[in-house]
């Protein structure tokens, strides 16, 4: 089962991912992150800012930095 973009950000913050490499990032990183963090502190990491990007990882996963916001991840995790 993937994450689908709009059922856990809204309409508005998903169109924000609009590629389907984005989307599938997305998806991926929600996954990894929900099963330590549970649902809505995953959901929480993507729409702050978080201190290791300097920037919201929704925003960082928009603008197509995908290595960044996947390394923020595994750091909030504690991998």
């Amino acid at each position: 089962m993937t994450a689908d973009p709009s059922l856990v950000l809204g309409e508005n913050l998903a169109s924000l991912l609009n590629t389907d490499a984005k989307r599938q990032r997305f998806a991926e990183l929600y996954e990894m992150l929900v099963g330590e963090l549970g649902p809505e502190n995953a959901r929480a990491w993507f729409i702050n800012i978080d201190p290791v990007l300097m920037d919201a990882p929704l925003m960082a996963l928009a603008a197509g930095r995908f290595l960044s916001v996947e390394r923020a991840a595994q750091l909030r995790i504690g991998l």
